[in-house]
């Protein structure tokens, strides 16, 4: 399970900073709308990607625990 945590805490930290650049970026201004829809949608792709790892590396963490101390048998 500590992978799946130290996997998470990458991508959080990873789309905390994307996101903090979108934010300087609209102060600035001078970028497009459309420009900045795509990118804010990317940050979304990328919470969403966050949830699906996390989940599958949770998923394979526990199966991994269970066949290495032989739950069940």
């Amino acid at each position: 399970m500590f992978t799946a945590r130290a996997e998470f805490d990458r991508r959080v930290s990873e789309i905390e900073e994307y996101i903090d650049y979108l934010e300087r970026l609209e102060k600035q201004g001078g970028i497009s709308v459309t420009l900045m829809n795509t990118m804010k949608s990317s940050a979304l792709l990328m919470m969403y990607n966050l949830v699906e790892s996390t989940m599958t590396n949770a998923m394979q963490d526990i199966f991994d625990h269970i066949r290495t101390t032989k739950i069940g048998r």
